[in-house]
């Protein structure tokens, strides 16, 4: 068990902490979707899906 806790501690470790992070990162965009629009110029102009 203990060369099972080594391998996770060195190797997954650093990966679950990484893809957490940006996992957390994108979750402003999730609440509120204007925000992306700043962030890249204007260039992105969000329409909801129920608008022709």
């Amino acid at each position: 068990m203990s060369l099972m806790n080594d391998f996770v501690s060195r190797t997954l470790k650093p990966f679950l902490i990484v893809f957490g992070l940006a996992t957390c990162g994108t979750l402003p965009f999730a609440i509120d979707i204007k925000l992306i629009t700043p962030l890249l110029g204007g260039l992105v102009d969000y329409t909801p899906s129920s608008v022709p």
